[in-house]
């Protein structure tokens, strides 16, 4: 599959019918054509397409809603009207609604008024295109996006040799080990006292940043909820350039220099709707992009990895799991995977799903509509790589729908080279669960897309890691949402041990989210407790560290890898004022002699690695002025790329769940 080239314009995908070419899917095949200025490689596209324009309208509007809606209607109605054709009826091509829920108002207007959907939404009046919006985001779309940027006097120059690049991904290592050696990190223990704030940068319209930066040849790339994707001065926040991606990058950046076959460094990252780009590092220009998979609810929601001239990309989906709060959703069909794809072209080499079999109809539910399984199994994270044993491994989420299965709550090693699976083992059987499912959270009747035996929804949402032991032998570190913490054999999977942090019986009582860090042969565990209170309500501004109960779990720990034993832990029974402990849910990184880990209280702390003591610490949870005279809003830390250190700096994302959330710059004074 050949991805076209497309410039920085294009936004999601149509699906329209094409004739079988040389070059196209076979007759009666789907062929996704994005919305944009046609490149000088493909003349057909401005023919096309008027074609498939008409073709997407006349499946997205029933003959009924096509007529005018009545005075002053909702944005509800006025999305049944236009859009909900393709949107809520599995068309592919088209992000689920709860899916488009997830963006941002300006963003969702953004797409309406100059992106994918400009075409369809150009008869219609700008007050109805705001009414669609604000009922999909529950928020006004306004002009914050547009905030002035303080723009970098110089443009982006690489250097040919960046010693000081911490740009490979998420797992900062291909094995996901999250250590900075002393040479890129730029810093060392003794200078952790000194780190102070440099600058902030607050990103417009949106709520909850934490896409991870690359960081090389002294500029700082990083990805947004608002899909926007900015290069940054590293020293001072200045603009170097910004480029408008389809949806929220939620994944790392990766950045790789310029090769004898690459004549340009590269930045690499996916987003929320299934498309991967490939951008010039030098100036934002798009060089390729692809969708890996068409289903209306498949998202990247972990980091792409970069190894070799591939780039192996986890595809996970909470969009099915939230459309399935409705009771009339049919429910399920999105199976996770790992697609490799060619770095130079985009080019998918060769896709593995999670689950072998498409999902088929095993009854009909409560209400009379059909149940489809087996779903699911999604991966929420970045695969580790062991160039070693040519594995890649994976760890996958909870089935959807009935029936369960054995992909479920796993953990995959892969042949490097053609996705064959070399084996599997699945940890929590019998975890089924979608947001039908009530009870667990909501102290409420199941609905009926509810699986008939749900499950504690205690999956994997946190990568593996390949830990190397002194004896010379591998174990290959994974952690669940029930605080289950295991060492497996990666040749083979048998688990060598295992060890549940939390001694509360309550699955949710403790739990890894987001990832771990290593220095060693030391293993450093966030834990949160996050079993709902339900007596706080919910809304668009609720703190996130009010939501949960409080679970004496809470905390960082440091596992022995050759054991599992713990060595030290500062959790909420050794926590002063127990304000220290509230709950940790970014991913840490340490470098030698320290480790950063970031809570939900908006504090961001240093911790000896060997003791457990804090070095330093700062509390995030308040505005900061922000480069541009703007002003960010800082709150919970929480997510895979929350924290990050690079060459003497330390990047930290906050959020309030609110606009303007902040990335902020630690520097060494």
């Amino acid at each position: 599959m050949k991805p076209r080239r497309i410039d920085a314009a294009t936004r999601i995908g149509l699906t329209v019918l094409v004739s079988s070419k040389p070059d196209s899917p076979r007759p009666g095949s789907c062929r996704r054509l994005g919305f944009g200025d046609s490149s000088a490689e493909e003349p057909m596209i401005n023919r096309l397409l008027q074609v498939a324009t008409t073709i997407l309208i006349g499946l997205c509007c029933r003959p009924a809603q096509c007529a005018e809606v009545a005075d002053n209607p909702t944005g509800e109605q006025l999305f049944e009207s236009h859009c909900s054709r393709c949107h809520e009826s599995g068309v592919q091509g088209a992000p689920m609604k709860s899916l488009l829920r997830q963006m941002t108002p300006n963003a969702v207007y953004n797409t309406l008024t100059r992106g994918a959907m400009k075409f369809q939404a150009r008869d219609i009046p700008d007050a109805d295109l705001r009414q669609i919006v604000l009922y999909l985001t529950r928020r006004e779309a306004t002009h914050n996006e547009q905030q002035s940027f303080l723009a970098c006097r110089k443009k982006l120059r690489p250097a040919k040799d960046d010693d000081s690049r911490v740009s490979e991904g998420w797992g900062i290592d291909a094995a996901n080990r999250r250590f900075v050696d002393r040479r890129r990190a730029g810093m060392s223990f003794a200078d952790i006292g000194k780190l102070r704030l440099a600058w902030a940068f607050a990103f417009p319209d949106s709520a909850g940043s934490r896409s991870q930066p690359a960081v090389a040849d002294g500029a700082a790339f990083v990805g947004s909820q608002s899909g926007a994707v900015y290069a940054l001065d590293a020293r001072t926040g200045c603009l170097y350039w910004k480029f408008d991606a389809a949806g929220e990058i939620r994944g790392a950046i990766i950045y790789r220099a310029a090769t004898r076959s690459s004549q340009q460094p590269v930045v690499y990252f996916g987003d929320v709707f299934a498309n991967v780009y490939a951008v010039d590092a030098r100036t934002g220009s798009q060089l390729w992009h692809v969708r890996v998979d068409t289903h209306p609810a498949a998202r990247i929601a972990g980091s792409p990895t970069v190894f070799g001239d591939r780039i192996y990309v986890p595809l996970g989906s909470w969009g099915e799991e939230l459309a399935a709060a409705s009771p009339d959703y049919i429910c399920c069909t999105f199976r996770g995977s790992l697609t490799a794809i060619r770095r130079d072209s985009g080019e998918i080499v060769w896709q593995r799903y999670t689950i072998p079999t498409a999902a088929v109809e095993q009854y009909r539910n409560s209400l009379g509509k059909p149940h489809l399984g087996p779903s699911g199994a999604g991966i929420w994270s970045a695969p580790a790589v062991d160039a070693r044993r040519s594995s890649i491994y994976l760890t996958t989420g909870n089935n959807y729908s009935d029936p369960v299965d054995d992909n479920s709550d796993a953990v995959f090693a892969l042949d490097l080279a053609t996705g064959t699976i070399k084996w599997k083992h699945q940890m929590l059987p019998n975890d089924v669960y979608n947001d039908g499912c009530r009870r667990l959270y909501h102290n409420e009747p199941d609905l009926a897309t509810c699986p008939r035996n749900p499950g504690p929804d205690a999956d994997f949402t946190a990568p593996p890691v390949l830990v190397s032991l002194p004896d010379g032998h591998d174990v290959l570190v994974a952690g669940q949402k029930s605080s289950d913490i295991m060492g497996l054999n990666p040749n083979d999977g048998q688990i060598i041990w295992k060890y549940r942090i939390s001694h509360d019986p309550a699955p949710m009582s403790g739990g890894v989210w987001y990832g771990m860090a290593v220095e060693g042969n030391t293993v450093f565990v966030p834990v949160i407790g996050t079993d709902r209170d339900t007596s706080v309500p919910m809304g668009a501004d609720t703190r996130l560290d009010r939501i949960y109960k409080y679970s004496a779990a809470n905390g960082l720990y440091a596992l022995d890898a050759s054991t599992g034993a713990i060595k030290w832990s500062r959790t909420a029974d050794s926590c002063e004022q127990a304000v220290q402990c509230k709950g940790f849910l970014a991913a840490p990184v340490a470098i030698k002699g320290a480790v950063f880990a970031g809570s939900i209280d908006g504090y961001i702390r240093a911790f000896d690695t060997r003791t457990g003591k804090i070095l330093w610490s700062f509390d995030t949870a308040r505005d900061f002025p922000a480069i541009g005279a703007q002003t960010g809003t800082g709150g919970a830390i929480w997510g895979a790329g929350a924290v990050s250190v690079a060459d003497g700096m330390l990047f930290v994302h906050s959020t309030a769940a609110r606009p303007n959330s902040v990335l902020l710059a630690f520097s060494i004074h």
